[in-house]
């Protein structure tokens, strides 16, 4: 979403953007602990034990880096990718190794 801002809102918003950066780097944000847990299984999962499974999200997973470096948001472009919310059990393992492999990238680039 873009705002058009005059100068006097355009540093009003700074001004809230560098206190909550303030305060996060004060009191860091800790995760909850189921999903601490969930991310450090993400990191280490390596493949999924469904050959299709893994094939289907590892080509969605390259789609949406596409659509992301051509400018579309990363919610916007799984949106493109999975207009629909997921029905079967296979849509779901696919959406769910989607997501690891999201996280796995996350991690690499730190």
């Amino acid at each position: 979403m873009k705002v058009l801002l005059n100068e006097e809102q355009a540093g009003i918003v700074e001004q809230d953007w560098h206190l909550d950066f303030e305060l996060k780097q004060a009191i860091p944000r800790e995760a909850n602990p189921l999903w601490s847990e969930k991310i450090e299984t993400a990191i280490k999962t390596d493949h999924h034990p469904d050959p299709s499974v893994e094939q289907k999200a590892r080509e969605a997973f390259d789609k949406q880096l596409l659509l992301i470096r051509q400018g579309v948001a990363p919610r916007d472009a799984e949106e493109k990718l999975f207009p629909d919310d997921p029905q079967s059990d296979f849509d779901k393992q696919v959406r769910h190794r989607l997501w690891q492999l999201q996280v796995r990238s996350m991690h690499t680039v730190r």
